[in-house]
């Protein structure tokens, strides 16, 4: 049997867009891990340690997409899934290891 963890947090921050127009959105986040004997709440105060580092901030260009912050904070917290979406457009994508 196989079970993931999961965690969420958000992030509201600011980028600029093409035409250099900075304007910000919300982004929910959900991290997934494949650890069925360890707790969890180390695992979401990590998550929410990396997105407060994001939160309330200019995000780089190279940070400005859901795809390239769900990479970012996989990476970050070793999870093997994490999901990240703007729920108010119902867009978002899903970054796996």
């Amino acid at each position: 049997m196989s079970v993931l963890q999961w965690a969420d947090a958000h992030i509201s921050s600011a980028h600029k867009d093409s035409n250099g127009r900075l304007h910000g959105h919300t982004w929910r986040v959900r991290a997934f891990w494949a650890d069925d004997r360890g707790d969890v709440l180390p695992k979401q105060k990590l998550l929410k340690k990396w997105a407060q580092s994001l939160d309330h901030r200019e995000l780089p260009r190279h940070l400005s997409t859901a795809e390239s912050l769900a990479g970012h904070l996989g990476a970050g917290v070793q999870a093997v899934e994490v999901h990240v979406w703007r729920e108010a457009e119902g867009l978002g994508a899903v970054w796996r290891e």
